[in-house]
């Protein structure tokens, strides 16, 4: 017993102490105590359960914080480390510091508060669910915190928006192949393509496109579907509701007991819908026929997908058309000439800085992996 009081006395911290009573091992009465203690505070951050929380507590009391970036992938996405973390510093002196000793490439932005909320809630569209801060400053705050703990956004987890994770992917991939040849490069690069084949098949594209006979700038508050991009969409509206992820080729049935389809179209799951909304019965024109809008990059004609719609109106302007279609529906239209004689070259996938080109060489590698298990490259050190 006096070996237990002697440690009570010594390392709990005043702070952490409510009330101290003495209780009588007889009538349970209880009287008043008063302790002693030698221990003022105890370090949080010693602890990681605690850790989190006072990190966490730190950024939201920062007026400024310092995020990395990659200059080959520009200032709309921030830089992402190996574990697929955005990088954040509590210090500009350490942002200095990490960017001026690196040779990627690296600098970083300054965003003071309301800046930065905001730019951490288009993190929901760019897949980025964590970021580290302060890393390698020897900082007892160093954590990796939680996007959706720090600014949750109401009603969102990062597989309920479509696109989000294709986004996330193709963002790593474009870094990781700007970083170097080394082994390790090599292997997350190839495994992040293979990844990306596979969420292709699981997502729709959000599609530009015009009815023919219509100038290509025509207000319209319809987001078309085609029935391959309905299908998906409806598919993860399943998945969102029930936590269950379906790969490539798999289905979940989502009907009541009559057989009638208990789920539908949420335009809510496509960043950027706003005042979007589905066609009603009435709303379009019969023998109205969509037509693909292409990129043209100076020399060769692409179709073009994006993983949502502000990516779309970010290329496009903002009375741009859209449809949603699937990945192959749209790879379809690489077989030969379009119905006005046009030949794309390829798929260009969030045409950006950061975008995924598909030569029909690489379409046909998706296709022949969409049915395989997802794989993880490794370098020969395991």
């Amino acid at each position: 017993m006096r070996s237990f009081v002697d440690k009570l006395l010594a390392d709990r911290p005043k702070d952490r102490i409510l009330s101290a009573v003495c209780l009588h091992d007889l009538d349970r009465t209880r009287r008043p105590l008063s302790l002693e203690l030698s221990c003022e505070t105890m370090d949080d951050y010693a602890y990681p359960k605690f850790r989190t929380q006072r990190s966490l507590d730190y950024v939201r009391s920062l007026d400024h914080v310092y995020v990395l970036f990659m200059r080959a992938a520009g200032d709309a996405v921030p830089l992402l480390n190996g574990s697929g973390n955005a990088v954040v510093f509590s210090k500009k002196s350490d942002a200095e510091k990490t960017a001026a000793g690196d040779t990627c490439g690296l600098f970083f932005r300054e965003f003071d508060r309301a800046g930065f909320e905001a730019f951490v809630r288009q993190w929901y569209r760019f897949g980025i669910i964590r970021f580290v801060l302060d890393p390698k400053t020897g900082s007892a705050r160093t954590a990796v915190l939680q996007r959706d703990e720090l600014y949750p956004l109401s009603g969102t987890k990062r597989w309920e928006l479509s696109g989000s994770y294709l986004f996330y992917l193709i963002t790593r991939f474009r870094q990781s192949r700007s970083i170097g040849n080394s082994a390790e490069a090599r292997a997350l690069s190839l495994t992040l393509w293979n990844a990306i084949g596979h969420e292709l098949f699981r997502v729709p594209l959000v599609v530009p496109v015009s009815f023919d006979g219509e100038p290509d700038d025509a207000e319209d508050p319809i987001l078309h579907t085609t029935q391959g991009g309905a299908q998906l969409l409806t598919q993860l509206e399943i998945e969102r509701r029930t936590g269950t992820v379906c790969m490539p080729g798999e289905s979940m049935a989502a009907k009541n007991d009559r057989g009638e389809p208990t789920c539908f179209l949420e335009k809510d799951l496509i960043w950027g819908s706003r005042d979007l909304h589905f066609s009603q019965p009435g709303e379009t024109t019969p023998g109205k026929v969509l037509r693909l809008r292409l990129l043209n990059n100076g020399r060769d004609e692409y179709l073009c997908g994006f993983t949502d719609l502000d990516s779309l109106r970010a290329v496009f302007g903002s009375k741009v058309r859209a449809a949603l279609y699937s990945y192959e529906e749209l790879i379809s239209f690489l077989s030969g000439p379009l119905a006005d004689g046009r030949t794309p070259a390829g798929l260009v996938i969030n045409a950006s800085v950061n975008e995924l080109l598909l030569q029909p060489e690489d379409v046909e590698q998706t296709v022949k992996e969409k049915n395989e298990q997802p794989k993880v490259f490794r370098t020969d050190k395991g």
